[in-house]
Order: structure tokens, then C-alpha cells, then sequence
């Protein structure tokens, strides 16, 4: 069914009765896809699918949400642009797993890991998402490596230090006994704070 220019000037009510009730047909048709029931629902949408899009352009005073492939994930992903063709940025793109990362809708990337610190004490971290994605911040801390170290009174004899995050692909970080001296083979966890 294909939409009707009708009625035109010359044409009589029942020339154009058929494409008129025709056109009603199209409107319930596009209507009902994705919208509640238009005599209950007052307009609002049951759900909303975006189609692959290229950075649509905006105005002054709009936003566009648009659905793209992830340069980073590889996959579909909801997207924002700002207005006067503003930056543009992924809203929903992550790597759920142990050593991953998050886009939140700020813009901001979370990355996160837990790492071993060989028996050196040396130890490199490389942020699992792309290079050109700089850090702002990183914390960490050492993880217990056993049960009862998580017993109040218990205390883990290990510690962590960050020698190095001046490279955007990594960071350096010494691990060593807390009450003694020397390297010590540590597992630990750090959160970094990018864009």
C-alpha cells in the first residue's frame, strides 16, 4: 500500500473515497508498528529500533541518538551527537569481562582488570580498549590471595605502587611485601578513568 496525494482540486468525493480510506489504512499500518494502541496508549512508543546510521547532522538546540557500529566494540551500538554537529559518541559500547571497559553516556570510559604482579615485583598493565583513548586517573589496590586474609584482624602482606602512567596503552606498577622488605608476587585490581 503506497500513500495518496488525495484528494486533488478536481476530484469528486467518490473519485477519492477509496484513496482516502486507503491512506487511513497506511497511517494504522506504520502506526501500529512500535506504538501502544492509539485509543489507550496516547501516542508513546511499546519500543524503539534504529536502523544503522551515519553521524546524522544537528542543529542548534537538538541532540541525535542514532544507532551505529562501534569503533571500539565492533558491534551495533546506540550513539548521541550533540548539537552544531557536536562530538558524537557511543552511549552503550563495553567489554563485560574481567580485564574490560564501559562508555558511559557522559562520554567518560571506565577500564578495569585484575592482574598478577610477578615474583619480580614488575608488572604492566595494558588497558583492554584502544590506544587512543587516554586515562585520566587509575586506582588499585591489592587483592587478598587468600580466605583468610579478609578476616578483620588478618592483614595482607602486600602492597602495590604505580611506577608509571604516563603511557596512554599502560601502566607500570611494583609490587611489594607491606612488612618486609623486597618484591613480592601480588594479585591485584585497578580501575581506570578515561575518555
Amino acid at each position: 500500500m503506497a500513500y495518496n496525494d488525495t484528494p486533488l482540486a478536481n476530484e469528486s468525493k467518490n473519485t477519492s473515497q477509496p484513496r482516502i480510506r486507503n491512506n487511513f489504512n497506511v497511517l494504522q499500518s506504520f502506526l501500529a508498528l512500535n506504538h501502544e494502541d492509539p485509543d489507550t496508549g496516547t501516542g508513546k512508543h511499546s519500543f524503539v529500533t534504529l536502523p544503522t546510521h551515519a553521524v546524522p547532522a544537528t542543529a542548534a538546540g537538538e541532540v541525535a541518538l542514532f544507532s551505529q557500529v562501534s569503533t571500539l566494540s565492533g558491534l551495533q551500538e546506540l550513539a548521541i551527537r550533540r548539537e552544531n554537529n557536536g562530538v558524537s559518541y557511543e552511549l552503550t559500547s563495553s567489554l563485560n569481562t574481567e580485564n574490560g571497559w564501559a562508555r558511559l553516556p557522559s562520554g567518560l570510559i571506565l577500564k578495569w582488570g585484575k592482574q598478577l604482579v610477578s615474583i619480580s615485583g614488575n608488572g604492566v598493565v595494558v588497558y583492554p580498549v584502544a590506544a587512543t583513548i587516554p586515562v585520566f586517573t587509575t586506582v588499585i589496590h591489592a587483592q587478598a590471595t587468600v580466605f583468610y586474609d579478609l578476616i578483620p584482624g588478618n592483614d595482607v602482606d602486600a602492597a602495590i605502587r604505580i611506577t608509571d602512567f604516563s603511557n596512554p596503552l599502560q601502566l607500570r606498577v611494583y609490587g611489594s611485601h607491606r612488612f618486609s622488605a623486597g618484591a613480592n608476587a601480588t594479585t591485584f585490581c585497578w580501575l581506570a578513568l578515561g575518555v
